[in-house]
């Protein structure tokens, strides 16, 4: 037996709306009530993505000036988070042995920058960039910028934003990355002072 029940509003024992359908359209609650949905909330059998702020915001510094010379790149690695006047928002990355593993899945955007000279000659050139894998195995690069040293152990500030889609934080993973002529120093600054760092935000759900 199918039983139908018509009503244009619903209310709770102290007269107030609690559903409302107005020329097709329904309204739940009211100003200021708060709207507990248990269970998945749909669009057309679709479940709808929670909508919320910033949950992950973090930053790192190189701990120690990292050198490099000859040809081909270096993975950076000796990170730590910069407690100068700021508190870790969510789980924190970790990195080891220059591998950075995520938190949690999201949209990640990695913004790194640099503090970087390049000795040994005139009109040298310093560069960074960063290489991910999505099998924990492989990397590749995935971007690179570079900066000009026009004089002998001039100064370069190198720097970039990558958006990065983690869907499985035990296989996606991603390692910064130096490189130039000569011999390459990256400056470091420690817990207190940023000079070649990264910063971390976590966007949104994936």
């Amino acid at each position: 037996m199918t039983s139908i029940l018509k009503a244009d509003t619903i209310q709770d024992t102290d007269g107030n709306n609690i559903i409302n359908e107005s020329s097709n359209t329904i309204t739940i609650g009211a100003s200021g009530d708060t709207t507990n949905i248990i269970g998945t909330l749909q669009n057309n059998g679709s479940a709808v993505p929670t909508v919320g702020g910033i949950d992950n915001i973090q930053q790192w510094t190189l701990d120690a000036n990292t050198s490099f010379s000859g040809s081909g790149s270096k993975i950076l690695s000796g990170f730590t988070i910069n407690t100068n006047k700021f508190t870790t928002l969510g789980s924190a990355m970790s990195e080891s042995s220059g591998i950075w593993t995520f938190p949690s899945t999201g949209y990640w955007m990695i913004t790194p920058h640099f503090y970087m000279r390049a000795s040994g000659g005139d009109r040298s050139y310093v560069g960074a960039g960063l290489q991910t894998t999505s099998n924990n195995s492989t990397y590749n690069a995935v971007l690179s910028t570079y900066g000009s040293s026009y004089e002998n152990n001039a100064y370069s500030a190198p720097n970039f934003v990558y958006i990065m889609d983690v869907t499985d934080t035990t296989n996606d993973k991603m390692k910064i990355f130096i490189e130039g002529e000569n011999t390459i120093l990256a400056e470091g600054g420690g817990s207190n002072y940023d000079k070649t760092g990264v910063k971390f935000l976590r966007l949104g759900d994936t």
